[in-house]
């Protein structure tokens, strides 16, 4: 999902960017239930859409 940057985040102000972000979710069942949940974001990518990280 592609959205612009729209409000302060994380002490950046606002760029007006759209930025996309990745991310990947772990889930441990017990039968059919699920009892742990694990997120795995790229924030890396995402301070880089925003300026603040250098470029890779």
């Amino acid at each position: 999902m592609i959205e612009p940057h729209q409000g302060e985040f994380m002490g950046i102000a606002t760029t007006g960017r759209r930025i996309s972000v990745r991310l990947h979710e772990f889930h441990l069942l017990d039968g059919e239930r699920v009892t742990t949940t694990w997120h795995m974001e790229d924030w890396m990518t995402m301070f880089q859409q925003l300026g603040h990280f250098p470029p890779a």
